[in-house]
């Protein structure tokens, strides 16, 4: 059998069915790569094309402040964009962009040739539509395979039928990341140039378009030379392509970069605490959410002074007017702090808050002047003891109260010092801060009106608190304590004539296309009467004249009035210390205290009260924002308010008496219907031992005749009028033994004692035998001296 030939194997045939073989598997793959793709592709929606974008706030003159958000951005209309820009992008990123159907095939069969022969996904051949995918659709990856680029060009070509191209290249503009914390030719334009996307040049267009290949590496402020080289290469792309001249080129590439620091970024950290209560506020007031606050372009106006603002920061984080730290009980060092808060009284602007001595804080961190509680010592005065007097009693400044060491059931207050100055005014007591007249006015007023009157005021959360204070709420002694910014808002009440008037950060925000989302409508009430508020006004502006509060305002000129306030925590430690003041536009409220506050703040010179380091603050404040200015109103006069004047006797508070000595006449303003119809009777003739002005005895040969305060009952030596009060011992110096009214041994001052005869006599000496001569006289008619003296 013959045996079978074999097949001799054709080379080209093999080659043939290799390739095809090859092929068929490639096709496979690729078929099975494309439906992996698209099985798990994500769904195309065009609403989510909505990039996060950035919000603005601005000052009480609408100028931009700062921008806060997850992303700085400000998304503009595509027709404000001028063409020069538009071209540079295209230019650069996607010169067939207007062209292709969301893919270029052109592009991709270079970028792949590029590939093939790095052997690696090097060549990025995306276009403006892919470039958008990417941005706008988080499912898709970041990463450089295929299947990412499979799913990216099915979706580009999808975006492309349900967007017009000048639609997709708004979007890509408003979205693309040009480095230096901004989002989208806008934010870039701002933050590089401090120009609108519409003042933009050749160049600086060029600039931003070579940004997104690589941001930081382009990055004008940190590497200007690379930037510049990136730049000329996008001029030389636009010339190339026809959108410039070869002469408008060459001006370009020829031009420096000239930078201009614009619109802060989320990096940037201005007015820290004013801009956290902006927010926290937004949430309260106008009950937005983060990504509603961080991610929709709203434009927050608010009511911030930036001058005033930066007057403040500065103050509070002077070191100087700190006490040095102490120590707690295990020896760690305990600081302070301080904060401050000035607002307008008439609108509840608030102009400037300051939360903290530390310049450089977390942002939204503990903000203590709208969040620390702490005892307000005696700037409480005027809101809990005097304002309510005044309001529901129609007490006066010149109404007497005897400031003496006084105990109501268990609790004993005690002045600053141990002074005591016995019977003074309202208008003194404040002025001097005397604890013990303001207790008595809570006391007399009663509780309940006063907390009443606190309420209205801003402190209707406090009610318990006060209560539960009791009558040590005169002077501020409360369970917890209020904050600067609710004292700023009570003081204000009295600066704004009775009226209070709910503070506010925030006056208007809009959305990005300008409707208004939320407009500002402080509540305001009349918390006491004018006259009320005109009085406590006008007592203060003796506080700050000529009383504790000096310091605070020493060298500034304007009409100012205020309280200092001294308080101390539960061992007796002054562990708070505070200024309330106001002129008649802005009330300002300083606070320094320890940061422990079982821990006192330093007691050493010239220690830590209420006239010291948080006067020296406010001071500060308020010096700086009336160096070249004045106060556009001026305090309501008492007159204008209906007050009237009248004299009183200032150790009774009644009308003079026959007995009310000159320099014991007082005149001040009365409510109408208050002044006093009473005549004095305190004051009261008496006759008294010209020896030691006790009551005279039998044996009391010297008396004078003096005016004095009779009271029924008898005070301590150390209240400073006790010389004025009316004795009630009877002399005990004066008796039988030396009824002649001299003691032993002062002969010399004794009109009848004997005469040395070696001696001339003087005109003294010759009353004195005078005087022998008529006792001899009564010897005659068998009288005895003393006889005489019991008639």
């Amino acid at each position: 059998m013959a045996k079978k030939k074999r097949r001799k194997i054709n080379i080209f045939r093999l080659t043939i069915l290799v390739v095809f073989l090859m092929m068929m598997a490639a096709g496979g793959a690729v078929a099975a790569l494309v439906y992996s793709s698209v099985a798990d592709m994500p769904v195309f929606k065009p609403s989510d094309i909505n990039f996060a974008e950035a919000s603005d706030i601005y000052d009480e003159s609408d100028n931009f402040v700062t921008r806060i958000g997850f992303e700085n951005r400000e998304e503009i209309d595509i027709s404000e964009v001028p063409e020069i820009v538009k071209n540079a992008f295209i230019a650069i990123e996607d010169n067939r962009f207007k062209e292709h159907m969301g893919v270029d095939p052109y592009r991709i069969m270079g970028a792949a040739w590029a590939d093939i022969k790095s052997g690696s996904l090097k060549e990025g051949a995306s276009t403006i539509t892919q470039q958008l995918v990417r941005q706008s659709i988080e499912a898709i990856s970041t990463e450089k395979k295929f299947k990412r680029k499979i799913q990216e060009a099915i979706l580009a070509i999808q975006m492309e039928r349900h967007f017009t191209k000048d639609e997709i290249l708004e979007n890509y503009l408003n979205g693309i990341y040009l480095g230096e914390g901004a989002y989208g030719i806008q934010a870039a334009a701002q933050t590089y140039f401090s120009k609108d996307v519409s003042q933009l040049t050749v160049e600086e267009a060029a600039l931003l378009a070579g940004l997104p290949q690589a941001p930081s590496a382009y990055n004008p402020f940190n590497n200007p030379e690379d930037a510049k080289e990136r730049r000329n290469i996008v001029i030389k792309q636009m010339a190339q392509y026809g959108y410039i001249n070869a002469n408008e080129a060459e001006e370009a590439r020829n031009k420096e970069i000239v930078l201009d620091k614009g619109k802060k970024t989320t990096n940037e950290y201005p007015y820290p605490y004013y801009r956290d209560y902006v927010i926290r506020m937004l949430k309260e007031k106008v009950g937005l959410t983060d990504p509603d606050i961080f991610s929709q372009g709203l434009k927050i106006y608010t009511t911030l002074s930036p001058e005033i603002q930066q007057h403040a920061e500065k103050a509070v984080q002077n070191k100087e007017y700190y006490p040095p730290p102490m120590q707690d009980s295990n020896g760690n060092p305990v600081g302070n702090d301080g904060a401050a808060v000035v607002l307008d009284p008439h609108t509840g602007h608030i102009k400037a808050l300051v939360g903290s001595k530390d310049p450089n804080p977390n942002q939204m961190a503990w903000n203590k002047a709208t969040h620390e509680q702490r005892r307000p010592g005696s700037t409480f005065k005027p809101i809990i003891a005097y304002g309510p007097a005044v309001e529901y009693l129609g007490k006066s400044p010149a109404s007497v109260f005897d400031d003496i060491p006084t105990s109501i059931g268990n609790y004993s207050p005690s002045n600053y010092g141990g002074t005591y100055y016995g019977l003074i005014t309202m208008r003194y007591a404040l002025t001097k801060s005397q604890n013990v007249v303001a207790v008595k006015l809570l006391q007399e007023t009663g509780l309940n009106k006063a907390v009443d009157f606190a309420a209205n005021l801003g402190f209707e959360n406090d009610r318990k608190q006060i209560m539960e204070s009791g009558l040590a709420a005169a002077l501020g002694g409360l369970k917890y304590g209020v904050t600067p910014l609710q004292m700023a808002a009570a003081y204000g009440t009295f600066a704004n004539n009775g009226i209070y008037t709910e503070p506010i950060a925030i006056r208007r925000v809009e959305k990005q296309d300008g409707t208004v989302l939320y407009e500002s409508k402080p509540e305001k009430h009349r918390a006491m009467k004018e006259t009320t508020a005109v009085i406590i006004t006008d007592m203060l502006q003796d506080v700050a004249r000529k009383g504790t509060g000096t310091n605070a305002t020493k060298g500034i000129t304007v009409p100012l009035a205020g309280k200092t306030g001294t308080a101390d925590n539960s061992q007796n430690k002054t562990a708070d210390v505070w200024f309330a003041g106001y002129s008649p536009d802005l009330v300002t409220v300083t606070w320094v205290g320890s940061d422990n506050q079982r821990v006192k703040l330093n007691g050493k010179w010239p220690g830590a009260y209420g006239a010291t380091y948080p006067s020296y603050i406010w001071n500060d404040i308020m010096s700086n924002i009336y160096k070249d200015s004045t106060p556009k109103n001026n305090f309501t006069s008492p007159r204008a308010a209906g007050l009237v004047r009248a004299t009183v006797d200032s150790k009774s508070g009644k009308l003079p008496g026959p007995h009310t000595p000159e320099d014991h006449l007082v005149t001040d303003w009365f409510v109408p219907g208050t002044v006093p119809t009473e005549v004095d009777d305190t004051h009261v003739l008496m006759e008294v031992c010209a020896v030691n002005g006790k009551l005279p005895s039998i044996y009391c040969t010297q008396r004078v005749t003096k005016v004095f305060i009779k009271l029924p009952y008898k005070v301590s030596e150390k209240v400073k009028d006790y010389e004025l009060r009316a004795p009630t011992e009877i002399c005990d110096m004066h008796t039988e033994e030396n009824n002649d009214g001299w003691l032993p041994n002062m002969d010399e001052l004794n009109p009848w004692a004997p005469v040395d005869e070696n001696e001339q006599p003087t005109q003294e000496g010759e009353q004195q035998n005078n005087s022998d001569s008529q006792e001899n006289q009564d010897d005659k008619n068998n009288k005895k001296p003393n006889d005489k003296k019991e008639d």
